[in-house]
């Protein structure tokens, strides 16, 4: 069984992108909600019988992901930017935890159910299923309790699809309302230009607060601001100055990316901003 994390940062390249996550806990739902904001990237498409080619990731489309405390599933909600969903992608998982940098993560029990608005319903990977089982991976308690689950999602999920959609949005909505005051926000501190940073703002939704004529004491100042604005909690320091200027303040340190003033903003910039932009703790 393999581990994976809800940014999906390996095989997607999640880590450029806004990442959000919370374990929601009333009428609505109850269990792990994460967001994924793609802000970026081309298109790409799933193709099934009844629906055709469906779009999975493209730039202004979110992935929503559930994990219900109180079944054994990650949903996988893949949104298109005018709200509707374009297909779910469901994992039968084994457990849930959380890692040392604080994301949510779940162990794949192999088996998959794929749904559309448009009817399908595709199970993916009995065979992998069954050579874990045979190889004495999984015992007969967790075989069996795989395809009971598979049983449960499409019982649960695939009999109205209108009402999962709905169901799905509505919990969107309320994630979204719940993180609306926790906006990124890159304190700039530049001397020159950086030609890719509004791409770099594009991508990461984030608000662009510049101190570049601040005082010489930049640790003190942003501190200052920073206690002034207590709802300023995910934050990037971006500077192409004297990153000496930040030795004396750990925590800053940690929020810290130095752009070389004379290449301007890399990618190893970019990624490092995501990073930091994505930190759970």
């Amino acid at each position: 069984m393999n581990k994976m994390r809800l940014t999906r940062d390996r095989k997607w390249y999640f880590q450029y992108f806004p990442y959000h996550q919370m374990h929601m806990d009333n009428e609505l739902f109850k269990g792990w909600v994460s967001l994924n904001y793609l802000t970026d990237g081309e298109t790409r498409y799933w193709e099934y019988e009844k629906s055709g080619k469906l779009p999975v990731s493209a730039k202004g489309m979110t992935w929503l992901t559930l994990i219900p405390d109180d079944r054994k599933r990650c949903i996988g909600a893949y949104i298109k930017p005018d709200r509707h969903v374009s297909v779910w992608y469901v994992d039968v998982i084994e457990e849930t935890g959380i890692d040392e940098d604080g994301i949510a993560y779940y162990i794949d029990k192999y088996l998959d159910v794929i749904l559309t608005p448009q009817g399908d319903v595709i199970v993916q990977d009995r065979d992998e299923l069954d050579a874990a089982y045979e190889s004495g991976e999984l015992s007969d308690a967790q075989y069996e309790e795989a395809i009971e689950e598979v049983e449960l999602i499409i019982d649960e999920l695939a009999a109205d699809i209108g009402k999962t959609e709905e169901f799905c949005l509505a919990v969107l909505a309320k994630a979204e309302e719940m993180i609306a005051r926790d906006r990124f926000t890159i304190l700039l501190h530049l001397e020159r230009t950086v030609a890719d940073l509004m791409n770099l703002v594009e991508r990461t939704q984030a608000e662009v607060i510049p101190i570049s004529d601040w005082s010489a004491n930049k640790t003190a100042e942003i501190r200052a601001y920073l206690e002034i604005h207590p709802g300023i909690r995910r934050y990037v320091i971006l500077t192409d100055c004297d990153k000496e200027q930040y030795e004396t303040d750990k925590e800053l340190q940690m929020h810290l990316v130095y752009v070389d003033a004379q290449t301007g903003l890399q990618m190893e910039n970019l990624l490092a901003v995501c990073e930091i932009m994505n930190m759970q703790k």
